[in-house]
């Protein structure tokens, strides 16, 4: 602002006299003095309501000081200040710039001193205008990129604290420093304090190798818990603005695939057994048929029954992979579950009596009538009475029954396979319908078998709506119950 006509001046003076010198001085240089105000609090209310170009402000006034005035001009109204001073002091400039004075000045005041504090202090209030709409830009910057950061960042929180797996976030010395919560749920909550402490000791070391770079890649390892295997994976961090390097540690729960690993070993080992004996007799039969074929007969009903072992046992593969393969269909119809117990326990009471057990029916007065496909539901009669009558030794009693229960605050159609064989033993219950489970032991050795029966089982009776329930003490029997929805309550 060079046109000092332009130029608009308050003067701030509590001495008539010398106010009247600045404006005499000022009108002859050619600005414009809009006001005199003679006081502090009058130099505020002035510059508000006139709004100066430039303050010319005395230092010792009356209530207010110039200093004072001066600082809340600056905040309130900002405008250039110009002090006019008996004297200059350092104490005097330092508080003056704290205020946001411009320029100072030396009474009396000359012409000449006073265009050049005015110059300077416009000059300066314009820098410092430049600087303060600078700072303003910079710190609305600063605020959206907070804001950017910190919606990121709570989109990534909420990214990590969704996903199924453990994250763990270490120091260089394996410290955790952060976890997500399936991470700390895992350290601290749901695993035992042994197996707690053995994964934060698994997890430091893994973190530490990682930043060391010592694994030559990721360092990884499967921890088997108690009831739980998990798969650790940890990757160093590094990057600008870190003090020391980090290390992520990915926990993944590998359970079911453990799980399937142990069924696959089951599965080739009750295979390989399952064909191995049969084989076996097979070549062993067909060596005594060249030697005596006068036994012919009797050595061709062996070699049908191992045929037909074979064949039962190419069924259940082949059903269990229909299953899988959703290619099992069921066809439901309302079907008498006493017309189905009853062919069943036919079918297999000569077998009982050649072994020297009772095999018995008892059907209900009022037969229920479930909705099931029926060739379904007798597949999953016979492996449940097949079983009772395999594990029961001589002297044995095997009772299937039917009737309606109440459950779930509904009515079902119920069928009992109860016998008083060698039993389950408590801890292979929660396993006894996974696939290729034979228990081990006695159970195991009495009776050869995929471990099929049961899967099958339950497979069916859930694909109907139903589900099996088993109760079994060892050395006193087993019971099974079969539910299935009725024909009235399906309609």
């Amino acid at each position: 602002m060079n046109d000092r006509q332009n130029v608009r001046v308050l003067i701030v003076e509590d001495d008539y006299l010398v106010s009247e010198v600045a404006r005499g001085l000022l009108e002859e240089g050619g600005y414009a003095v809009v006001g005199e105000a003679a006081n502090g609090l009058e130099a505020i209310e002035m510059t508000q309501s006139l709004r100066p170009d430039v303050v010319l402000m005395d230092i010792k006034m009356p209530d207010m000081g110039g200093i004072e005035a001066a600082r809340l001009i600056c905040e309130r109204c900002p405008t250039p200040v110009v002090v006019l001073t008996a004297y200059e002091t350092e104490e005097l400039v330092n508080k003056a710039s704290e205020a946001g004075v411009g320029a100072y000045l030396v009474k009396p005041p000359r012409l000449r001193e006073m265009e050049r504090a005015i110059t300077i202090a416009i000059a300066r209030f314009d820098d410092m205008m430049k600087l303060r709409h600078y700072a303003d830009q910079l710190e609305q910057r600063v605020q959206e990129r907070t804001a950017e950061l910190e919606a990121q960042y709570a989109r990534l929180e909420a990214v990590i604290g969704s996903v199924s797996d453990g994250l763990v976030v270490t120091d260089e010395r394996g410290d955790v420093v952060q976890a997500n919560p399936v991470a700390q749920a895992w350290l601290s909550q749901t695993l035992l304090p042994e197996d707690a402490a053995r994964l934060r000791k698994v997890v430091q070391g893994l973190a530490r190798q990682a930043c060391a770079k010592v694994a030559g890649g990721r360092p990884e390892i499967v921890l088997e818990l108690t009831g739980l295997d998990l798969e650790l994976k940890a990757v160093p961090v590094a990057g600008e603005g870190m003090e020391e390097t980090a290390a992520v540690v990915g926990i993944h729960d590998v359970s079911h695939l453990k799980a399937l690993d142990r069924m696959k070993t089951r599965f080739a080992t009750n295979i390989s057994h399952e064909l191995r004996t049969p084989i076996a007799t097979i070549k062993l039969y067909v060596y005594l048929m060249q030697r005596q074929p006068e036994k012919w007969k009797q050595y061709l009903d062996t070699l049908a029954r191992e045929a037909d072992h074979q064949a039962l046992l190419v069924e259940d593969i082949l059903q269990i992979s229909h299953i899988d393969g959703g290619r099992l269909e069921m066809n439901p119809i309302p079907t008498a579950l006493d017309e189905l117990t009853k062919e069943v326990v036919a079918n297999y009471r000569e077998l009982a009596q050649e072994r020297g057990l009772t095999l018995e029916r008892h059907a209900a007065e009022s037969g229920p009538v479930a909705l099931v496909d029926p060739d379904g539901m007798t597949q999953v009669l016979n492996n449940l009475v097949k079983n009772a009558v395999q594990y029961m030794s001589q002297g044995g009693k095997a009772l299937v029954s039917t009737g309606e229960e109440e459950a779930d605050g509904r009515a079902w159609a119920t069928v009992t396979v109860t016998d008083t064989g060698i039993g389950i033993p408590e801890q292979d219950l929660p396993h006894i319908f996974e696939r290729f489970f034979r228990g081990e032991g006695e159970r195991q050795i009495q009776v050869s078998g995929t471990g099929l029966g049961l899967a099958i089982v339950k497979e069916i009776v859930e694909l109907h709506g139903g589900r099996v329930t088993v109760e079994s003490q060892v050395g006193v029997g087993t019971t099974f119950v079969v539910w299935l929805p009725l024909a009235e309550e399906a309609s």
